[in-house]
């Protein structure tokens, strides 16, 4: 069975992305905030790659870390999983640590593997290398 992230650990994912709750019950997105426009009752977005490449994929930081992004297994034999691969992008070219996750799912498999490095705890906050959204 694949492994799938329970309702808390969603949560804490897009609170760590910049979604916030609000009073009325619901949530605001990043842009939502920028623009310091009403709230709007709504819930936290469904876990796919549009969402994460908007939301979780820039708070890993650009300049400090590396994402790959493939179908796992070889061009002759692919075995149906998706591999995402989170690394440090050191000066000095050479990664020092690396995130993997496979799943059959490739938004889950990025979504493992960003869970990794956002618990690690030897892994810098990448926030305060990320620029606030443009809400253009």
């Amino acid at each position: 069975m694949e492994k799938q992230p329970t309702k808390e650990q969603i949560e804490e994912f897009w609170l760590w992305c910049g979604w916030q709750l609000v009073p009325s019950g619901g949530v605001a997105s990043p842009k939502q905030l920028a623009l310091n426009r009403p709230f709007i009752a709504g819930d936290f977005p469904k876990i796919d790659l549009n969402n994460l490449f908007e939301y979780a994929v820039p708070m890993l930081g650009f300049v400090s870390l590396r994402l790959h992004f493939k179908p796992y297994g070889t061009h002759m034999i692919p075995s149906g999983f998706w591999e995402a691969i989170v690394e440090d992008n050191p000066k000095d070219k050479i990664a020092t640590m690396q995130y993997v996750e496979r799943h059959k799912n490739p938004a889950l498999a990025l979504f493992w593997a960003i869970e990794k490095v956002r618990n690690d705890k030897e892994m810098p906050d990448m926030r305060e290398s990320v620029k606030p959204c443009d809400p253009s």
